[in-house]
Protein backbone atom coordinates (compact mmCIF):
# COMPACT_ATOMS: atom_id res chain seq x y z
CA UNK A 1 0.00 0.00 0.00
CA UNK A 2 1.66 2.93 -1.44
CA UNK A 3 -0.45 6.60 -1.26
CA UNK A 4 1.62 9.30 0.40
CA UNK A 5 4.06 11.01 -1.76
CA UNK A 6 6.44 12.24 0.84
CA UNK A 7 9.64 10.08 0.81
CA UNK A 8 10.21 7.34 3.38
CA UNK A 9 13.42 5.42 4.83
CA UNK A 10 12.52 2.67 2.25
CA UNK A 11 13.31 5.26 -0.17
CA UNK A 12 16.82 6.70 0.78
CA UNK A 13 20.32 4.74 1.19
CA UNK A 14 21.06 4.43 4.57
CA UNK A 15 24.04 1.85 5.09
CA UNK A 16 27.18 3.60 6.47
CA UNK A 17 25.12 6.77 7.58
CA UNK A 18 24.25 8.23 10.66
CA UNK A 19 20.30 8.37 11.06
CA UNK A 20 18.22 10.27 13.71
CA UNK A 21 14.89 8.96 14.54
CA UNK A 22 11.95 11.21 16.25
CA UNK A 23 10.13 8.88 17.93
CA UNK A 24 7.24 8.92 20.16
CA UNK A 25 8.10 7.51 24.15
CA UNK A 26 5.86 9.64 25.77
CA UNK A 27 4.55 6.79 27.37
CA UNK A 28 3.06 6.44 31.25
CA UNK A 29 5.74 5.23 33.89
CA UNK A 30 5.48 5.23 38.01
CA UNK A 31 7.40 6.41 40.33
CA UNK A 32 9.34 3.36 40.29
CA UNK A 33 10.46 3.05 36.62
CA UNK A 34 8.21 0.82 35.84
CA UNK A 35 6.37 1.22 31.89
CA UNK A 36 2.88 0.83 32.14
CA UNK A 37 1.89 0.48 28.54
CA UNK A 38 5.06 -0.31 26.34
CA UNK A 39 2.50 -0.44 23.10
CA UNK A 40 4.12 3.13 21.60
CA UNK A 41 7.78 1.92 22.05
CA UNK A 42 6.78 -1.45 20.20
CA UNK A 43 5.48 0.72 17.15
CA UNK A 44 8.73 2.15 17.05
CA UNK A 45 10.76 -1.20 16.81
CA UNK A 46 10.43 -2.16 12.74
CA UNK A 47 12.11 1.20 11.89
CA UNK A 48 14.83 0.79 14.01
CA UNK A 49 15.29 -2.93 13.07
CA UNK A 50 15.38 -1.66 9.49
CA UNK A 51 18.07 0.52 10.56
CA UNK A 52 19.92 -2.28 11.51
CA UNK A 53 19.51 -4.71 8.66
CA UNK A 54 20.26 -2.00 6.29
CA UNK A 55 23.49 -1.39 8.08
CA UNK A 56 23.14 2.15 9.47
CA UNK A 57 25.98 3.60 10.93
CA UNK A 58 24.63 4.97 13.96
CA UNK A 59 20.98 4.96 15.41
CA UNK A 60 20.31 8.09 17.35
CA UNK A 61 16.79 8.08 19.03
CA UNK A 62 15.21 11.35 20.32
CA UNK A 63 11.65 12.06 22.05
CA UNK A 64 10.13 13.96 24.90
CA UNK A 65 8.37 12.39 27.91
CA UNK A 66 5.51 14.62 29.55
CA UNK A 67 6.08 18.37 30.38
CA UNK A 68 8.96 18.69 32.10
CA UNK A 69 8.33 22.62 32.12
CA UNK A 70 12.30 22.99 30.21
CA UNK A 71 14.32 21.65 33.46
CA UNK A 72 15.42 18.01 34.49
CA UNK A 73 13.11 15.83 36.27
CA UNK A 74 14.38 12.41 37.40
CA UNK A 75 11.04 11.04 37.46
CA UNK A 76 11.00 11.77 33.69
CA UNK A 77 13.91 10.61 32.18
CA UNK A 78 14.11 8.26 29.58
CA UNK A 79 15.93 6.00 30.90
CA UNK A 80 13.45 3.02 32.01
CA UNK A 81 13.09 3.37 28.20
CA UNK A 82 16.67 2.56 26.88
CA UNK A 83 16.15 -0.37 29.42
CA UNK A 84 13.02 -1.83 27.90
CA UNK A 85 14.54 -1.04 24.20
CA UNK A 86 17.53 -3.44 25.45
CA UNK A 87 14.42 -5.95 25.87
CA UNK A 88 12.80 -6.39 23.31
CA UNK A 89 15.55 -5.67 20.59
CA UNK A 90 17.66 -7.78 22.42
CA UNK A 91 20.42 -5.41 21.78
CA UNK A 92 22.40 -3.41 24.04
CA UNK A 93 21.25 0.56 23.81
CA UNK A 94 23.05 3.11 25.08
CA UNK A 95 21.35 5.82 27.07
CA UNK A 96 23.19 9.50 27.43
CA UNK A 97 21.49 11.30 30.01
CA UNK A 98 21.58 14.59 27.72
CA UNK A 99 20.05 15.08 24.80
CA UNK A 100 22.73 18.02 23.05
CA UNK A 101 25.92 19.56 23.69
CA UNK A 102 29.49 18.91 23.23
CA UNK A 103 29.59 15.18 25.36
CA UNK A 104 26.37 14.11 23.70
CA UNK A 105 27.90 14.96 19.97
CA UNK A 106 31.48 13.58 20.57
CA UNK A 107 29.84 9.70 21.44
CA UNK A 108 27.21 9.86 18.54
CA UNK A 109 29.87 10.33 16.06
CA UNK A 110 32.33 7.96 17.67
CA UNK A 111 29.10 5.27 17.20
CA UNK A 112 29.37 2.67 14.45
CA UNK A 113 28.38 -0.65 13.88
CA UNK A 114 24.48 -0.01 13.94
CA UNK A 115 25.23 1.19 17.68
CA UNK A 116 22.01 2.28 19.25
CA UNK A 117 21.57 5.03 21.68
CA UNK A 118 18.50 6.76 23.20
CA UNK A 119 18.98 10.47 24.35
CA UNK A 120 17.85 11.97 27.46
CA UNK A 121 14.16 13.82 27.32
CA UNK A 122 14.14 16.68 25.21
CA UNK A 123 11.68 18.77 26.97
CA UNK A 124 14.36 18.56 29.55
CA UNK A 125 15.23 22.10 27.38
CA UNK A 126 12.73 24.82 27.19
CA UNK A 127 13.81 24.75 23.44
CA UNK A 128 12.31 21.96 22.46
CA UNK A 129 8.51 23.22 22.64
CA UNK A 130 9.67 27.02 22.30
CA UNK A 131 8.62 26.90 18.11
CA UNK A 132 4.88 26.06 18.91
CA UNK A 133 4.93 28.46 22.31
CA UNK A 134 5.60 31.11 20.12
CA UNK A 135 2.90 30.32 17.50
CA UNK A 136 1.01 30.84 20.20
CA UNK A 137 2.51 33.80 21.37
CA UNK A 138 4.65 35.66 18.73
CA UNK A 139 6.36 37.70 21.47
CA UNK A 140 8.25 35.09 22.39
CA UNK A 141 11.85 35.32 21.34
CA UNK A 142 14.36 32.97 19.41
CA UNK A 143 17.43 33.39 21.39
CA UNK A 144 20.66 32.23 21.14
CA UNK A 145 20.37 28.74 22.90
CA UNK A 146 17.54 27.88 20.56
CA UNK A 147 20.08 27.88 17.55
CA UNK A 148 22.78 25.99 20.27
CA UNK A 149 20.16 23.55 20.66
CA UNK A 150 19.12 22.95 16.94
CA UNK A 151 22.45 22.84 15.72
CA UNK A 152 23.53 20.34 17.71
CA UNK A 153 20.92 18.03 17.62
CA UNK A 154 21.44 18.62 13.51
CA UNK A 155 25.18 17.51 13.86
CA UNK A 156 23.76 14.07 15.08
CA UNK A 157 22.96 12.87 11.60
CA UNK A 158 23.16 12.76 8.00
CA UNK A 159 19.26 11.55 7.52
CA UNK A 160 16.20 12.74 10.23
CA UNK A 161 13.80 9.66 10.49
CA UNK A 162 9.94 10.82 11.47
CA UNK A 163 8.26 7.67 13.02
CA UNK A 164 5.97 9.92 15.57
CA UNK A 165 3.07 10.38 14.01
CA UNK A 166 1.04 11.39 17.62
CA UNK A 167 3.02 14.41 17.39
CA UNK A 168 3.34 15.31 13.62
CA UNK A 169 0.83 17.74 14.49
CA UNK A 170 2.32 20.31 16.88
CA UNK A 171 5.87 22.15 15.72
CA UNK A 172 8.31 20.86 18.01
CA UNK A 173 11.99 21.66 17.05
CA UNK A 174 12.91 18.25 17.11
CA UNK A 175 10.28 17.88 14.41
CA UNK A 176 10.18 20.82 12.45
CA UNK A 177 13.61 23.06 13.21
CA UNK A 178 16.72 20.61 12.36
CA UNK A 179 18.72 21.60 9.46
CA UNK A 180 19.44 17.89 8.64
CA UNK A 181 19.80 17.60 4.36
CA UNK A 182 17.95 14.46 4.44
CA UNK A 183 14.40 14.38 6.02
CA UNK A 184 12.36 11.36 5.42
CA UNK A 185 9.13 9.47 7.65
CA UNK A 186 9.91 6.23 9.09
CA UNK A 187 7.74 2.47 8.75
CA UNK A 188 5.80 3.95 11.43
CA UNK A 189 4.79 7.23 9.59
CA UNK A 190 4.60 6.01 6.55
CA UNK A 191 1.82 3.52 7.20
CA UNK A 192 -0.18 5.92 9.02
CA UNK A 193 0.24 8.42 6.62
CA UNK A 194 -0.76 5.66 3.92
CA UNK A 195 -3.18 4.33 5.31
CA UNK A 196 -4.99 7.98 6.20
CA UNK A 197 -4.56 8.92 2.30
CA UNK A 198 -5.88 5.65 1.08
CA UNK A 199 -9.15 5.67 3.89
CA UNK A 200 -10.11 9.54 3.51
CA UNK A 201 -9.29 10.56 -0.03
CA UNK A 202 -11.01 7.55 -1.73
CA UNK A 203 -13.02 5.56 0.81
CA UNK A 204 -15.35 2.84 -0.31
CA UNK A 205 -19.14 3.79 1.20
CA UNK A 206 -21.00 3.03 3.09
CA UNK A 207 -18.07 5.13 5.15
CA UNK A 208 -19.42 5.05 9.02
CA UNK A 209 -17.57 6.95 11.01
CA UNK A 210 -18.26 7.38 15.39
CA UNK A 211 -17.04 9.30 17.26
CA UNK A 212 -17.05 9.47 21.02
CA UNK A 213 -14.50 10.06 23.83
CA UNK A 214 -14.95 11.47 27.76
CA UNK A 215 -13.62 14.82 26.68
CA UNK A 216 -16.65 16.74 24.82
CA UNK A 217 -13.85 19.17 23.45
CA UNK A 218 -11.03 16.97 21.86
CA UNK A 219 -13.21 15.32 18.89
CA UNK A 220 -15.06 18.72 17.47
CA UNK A 221 -12.97 19.36 14.78
CA UNK A 222 -12.14 16.51 12.91
CA UNK A 223 -15.84 15.51 13.80
CA UNK A 224 -16.93 18.88 11.83
CA UNK A 225 -14.16 17.90 8.75
CA UNK A 226 -15.39 14.12 8.64
CA UNK A 227 -18.91 15.32 7.35
CA UNK A 228 -17.58 16.06 3.84
CA UNK A 229 -16.59 12.54 4.00
CA UNK A 230 -18.29 9.92 5.66
CA UNK A 231 -21.97 8.91 4.73
CA UNK A 232 -22.95 7.91 8.41
CA UNK A 233 -21.74 9.53 11.55
CA UNK A 234 -21.95 7.70 14.94
CA UNK A 235 -22.04 10.17 17.78
CA UNK A 236 -21.08 8.58 20.97
CA UNK A 237 -19.50 9.40 24.79
CA UNK A 238 -19.92 12.53 26.42
CA UNK A 239 -20.38 14.68 23.61
CA UNK A 240 -23.80 12.88 22.43
CA UNK A 241 -24.96 14.24 25.43
CA UNK A 242 -24.17 17.72 24.90
CA UNK A 243 -26.13 17.49 20.96
CA UNK A 244 -29.31 15.97 23.38
CA UNK A 245 -29.64 18.70 25.04
CA UNK A 246 -28.87 21.34 22.53
CA UNK A 247 -31.32 20.10 19.74
CA UNK A 248 -34.31 18.05 21.77
CA UNK A 249 -33.34 19.74 25.08
CA UNK A 250 -33.60 16.33 27.15
CA UNK A 251 -32.24 16.25 30.41
CA UNK A 252 -28.27 15.21 30.99
CA UNK A 253 -28.21 14.90 34.66
CA UNK A 254 -24.00 15.66 35.89
CA UNK A 255 -23.40 14.61 32.39
CA UNK A 256 -20.18 16.79 30.98
CA UNK A 257 -21.97 20.22 29.38
CA UNK A 258 -20.04 23.17 27.89
CA UNK A 259 -22.28 26.32 26.94
CA UNK A 260 -19.58 27.04 23.87
CA UNK A 261 -20.63 23.88 21.99
CA UNK A 262 -24.43 25.05 21.27
CA UNK A 263 -22.66 26.62 18.26
CA UNK A 264 -20.86 23.68 17.17
CA UNK A 265 -24.08 21.25 17.45
CA UNK A 266 -26.26 23.61 15.09
CA UNK A 267 -22.83 24.02 12.67
CA UNK A 268 -23.04 20.65 12.40
CA UNK A 269 -26.66 19.34 11.80
CA UNK A 270 -25.96 22.51 9.51
CA UNK A 271 -23.04 20.99 7.92
CA UNK A 272 -24.70 16.93 7.58
CA UNK A 273 -28.00 18.31 5.91
CA UNK A 274 -25.41 19.61 2.94
CA UNK A 275 -23.26 16.89 2.79
CA UNK A 276 -26.50 14.47 3.13
CA UNK A 277 -24.81 12.88 5.78
CA UNK A 278 -26.89 10.31 8.52
CA UNK A 279 -26.50 11.24 12.36
CA UNK A 280 -27.37 8.59 14.89
CA UNK A 281 -26.97 9.26 18.25
CA UNK A 282 -27.63 6.55 21.31
CA UNK A 283 -31.56 6.17 22.41
CA UNK A 284 -30.89 4.68 25.62
CA UNK A 285 -27.90 4.66 27.96
CA UNK A 286 -26.50 3.07 31.19
CA UNK A 287 -26.32 5.89 34.16
CA UNK A 288 -24.55 6.20 37.44
CA UNK A 289 -25.03 8.15 40.75
CA UNK A 290 -21.27 8.34 40.46
CA UNK A 291 -18.10 6.81 38.49
CA UNK A 292 -16.71 3.73 40.65
CA UNK A 293 -17.04 0.67 40.94
CA UNK A 294 -19.77 0.32 43.75
CA UNK A 295 -21.60 3.40 42.24
CA UNK A 296 -25.91 2.57 41.52
CA UNK A 297 -26.47 1.91 37.72
CA UNK A 298 -29.73 2.33 35.97
CA UNK A 299 -30.74 2.69 32.39
CA UNK A 300 -33.07 5.65 31.06
CA UNK A 301 -33.61 6.58 27.45
CA UNK A 302 -34.63 9.88 25.34
CA UNK A 303 -37.85 10.09 26.70
CA UNK A 304 -36.97 10.02 30.44
CA UNK A 305 -33.75 11.41 30.10
CA UNK A 306 -31.12 11.36 32.83
CA UNK A 307 -32.46 12.54 36.63
CA UNK A 308 -30.57 15.03 38.70
CA UNK A 309 -27.02 13.82 40.47
CA UNK A 310 -26.68 10.90 37.86
CA UNK A 311 -24.66 10.71 35.05
CA UNK A 312 -24.52 8.94 31.64
CA UNK A 313 -21.90 6.19 31.18
CA UNK A 314 -22.59 3.81 28.26
CA UNK A 315 -24.55 3.13 25.31
CA UNK A 316 -27.86 1.49 26.20
CA UNK A 317 -28.35 -1.99 24.50
CA UNK A 318 -31.40 -0.32 22.01
CA UNK A 319 -28.74 1.78 21.27
CA UNK A 320 -26.10 -1.45 20.60
CA UNK A 321 -28.54 -2.97 18.47
CA UNK A 322 -29.18 -0.03 16.24
CA UNK A 323 -25.16 0.73 16.14
CA UNK A 324 -24.19 -2.92 15.26
CA UNK A 325 -26.48 -3.08 11.85
CA UNK A 326 -25.14 0.74 10.78
CA UNK A 327 -21.34 -0.92 11.56
CA UNK A 328 -22.49 -4.43 9.50
CA UNK A 329 -23.29 -2.18 6.25
CA UNK A 330 -20.01 -0.42 6.05
CA UNK A 331 -17.26 -0.38 3.89
CA UNK A 332 -15.31 1.78 5.80
CA UNK A 333 -15.25 2.25 9.36
CA UNK A 334 -13.16 5.03 11.11
CA UNK A 335 -13.35 4.76 15.34
CA UNK A 336 -12.00 7.72 17.59
CA UNK A 337 -13.28 7.53 21.01
CA UNK A 338 -14.90 5.20 23.89
CA UNK A 339 -18.26 4.97 24.46
CA UNK A 340 -18.71 5.68 28.47
CA UNK A 341 -16.13 5.21 31.34
CA UNK A 342 -15.22 1.73 29.78
CA UNK A 343 -12.32 1.40 32.26
CA UNK A 344 -14.88 0.32 34.81
CA UNK A 345 -16.67 -2.75 33.97
CA UNK A 346 -20.03 -2.13 34.43
CA UNK A 347 -19.81 1.02 32.33
CA UNK A 348 -17.60 -0.64 29.77
CA UNK A 349 -20.15 -2.79 27.63
CA UNK A 350 -21.23 -0.48 24.69
CA UNK A 351 -17.39 -0.09 24.24
CA UNK A 352 -17.18 -3.79 23.97
CA UNK A 353 -20.27 -4.15 21.96
CA UNK A 354 -18.67 -1.52 19.32
CA UNK A 355 -15.31 -3.59 19.09
CA UNK A 356 -16.93 -7.06 18.45
CA UNK A 357 -18.96 -4.97 15.62
CA UNK A 358 -16.19 -3.51 14.05
CA UNK A 359 -14.64 -6.28 14.43
CA UNK A 360 -17.66 -8.64 12.48
CA UNK A 361 -17.78 -6.10 9.62
CA UNK A 362 -14.13 -6.16 9.30
CA UNK A 363 -14.00 -9.69 8.66
CA UNK A 364 -16.97 -9.47 6.12
CA UNK A 365 -14.48 -7.41 4.33
CA UNK A 366 -14.98 -3.88 5.74
CA UNK A 367 -11.69 -1.60 6.29
CA UNK A 368 -11.36 -0.44 9.30
CA UNK A 369 -9.45 2.01 11.15
CA UNK A 370 -9.62 2.55 15.18
CA UNK A 371 -7.27 5.91 16.71
CA UNK A 372 -7.46 7.66 19.95
CA UNK A 373 -5.64 6.44 23.44
CA UNK A 374 -8.62 5.36 25.27
CA UNK A 375 -9.66 3.51 22.41
CA UNK A 376 -6.93 2.08 21.71
CA UNK A 377 -6.60 0.89 25.50
CA UNK A 378 -10.20 -0.63 25.19
CA UNK A 379 -8.92 -2.96 21.71
CA UNK A 380 -6.14 -4.45 23.94
CA UNK A 381 -8.74 -4.87 26.77
CA UNK A 382 -10.91 -7.30 24.66
CA UNK A 383 -7.96 -8.40 22.94
CA UNK A 384 -9.09 -7.47 19.48
CA UNK A 385 -5.64 -6.00 18.22
CA UNK A 386 -6.05 -8.46 15.01
CA UNK A 387 -9.71 -8.22 14.45
CA UNK A 388 -9.24 -4.74 13.44
CA UNK A 389 -7.51 -3.13 10.09
CA UNK A 390 -5.30 -0.59 11.17
CA UNK A 391 -5.10 0.21 14.98
CA UNK A 392 -3.82 4.38 14.79
CA UNK A 393 -1.08 5.57 17.03
CA UNK A 394 -2.72 8.74 16.52
CA UNK A 395 -5.09 11.24 17.81
CA UNK A 396 -7.99 13.59 16.77
CA UNK A 397 -5.46 15.93 15.46
CA UNK A 398 -2.76 14.08 13.55
CA UNK A 399 -6.22 13.30 11.69
CA UNK A 400 -6.17 16.59 10.19
CA UNK A 401 -3.43 15.39 7.48
CA UNK A 402 -3.37 18.85 5.49
CA UNK A 403 -2.60 21.18 8.44
CA UNK A 404 -0.17 18.36 9.90
CA UNK A 405 3.75 19.65 10.09
CA UNK A 406 5.09 16.77 8.69
CA UNK A 407 8.49 18.16 7.58
CA UNK A 408 9.84 15.37 5.00
CA UNK A 409 11.05 15.54 1.45
CA UNK A 410 8.78 14.93 -1.27
CA UNK A 411 9.71 11.72 -4.63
Amino acid sequence: MKCCKKLSIKDVNIENKRVLIRVDYNIPIDIQGSILDNSLIIASLPTIQYCIKNKAKSIILISHLDEPGGQPQKELSLGPIANELNRLLGKTVQFIPNCVGYDVERICNMAKNGDIILLENLKFHPEEDVLLRKRMNPKININENFRKYVNSLSNLADIFINDAYSLSHNEYTSLVGLTIPTRVSGLLLKRELDVISLTMDNPKGPFVAIIGGLDINENCELMYNLLEKVNILIIIGNLAFVFKYVLNNIKIGCSEFDENLVDFVNNIIEKARKYKVELFFPIDYIIANKLSKDSKVGITNDNHGIPDGWTGVDIGPKSNVIFNKIILSAKTIFWIGVAGYHEIDKFSKGTKHLIESIAESTLQGAISIAAGKDTVKAIAKYKAQNKICHISTGNSKTFEVKKNHILLDYK
